[in-house]
């Protein structure tokens, strides 16, 4: 069955990162096809899917964006095994993983 609602469906895997740069404003990550995507901190501290921010059973936003920290910064970013992207946001000590 076709979910009717896209943010229902699950979207395969193209490509896995390769290499990871964390910037005062942006993780830049590198892809095994050679592109490289620029992902500001703010976008991915708005869009984690920690169960604080995000209700996994309704799949929307429990936290506005004017809710967020005024700065977010990384303490660290990382490729785990299986391919998934962990960042953890240093104000709140806040890990999230991304795809």
């Amino acid at each position: 069955m076709t979910p009717v609602v896209p943010d229902f469906d699950h979207y395969p895997i193209q490509h896995l990162p390769t290499a990871l740069q964390m910037t005062a404003e942006a993780l830049v990550v590198t892809w095994d096809d050679g592109a490289e995507s620029t992902y500001p901190l703010l976008w991915l501290r708005e869009y984690s899917l920690d169960p604080v921010t995000f209700n996994h059973q309704t799949r929307e936003q429990n936290l506005a964006i004017i809710d967020l920290p005024d700065t977010v910064s990384l303490s660290s970013a990382s490729i785990a095994a299986d391919g998934m992207i962990q960042v953890t946001f240093e104000t709140e000590g806040l890990t999230s993983s991304y795809h």
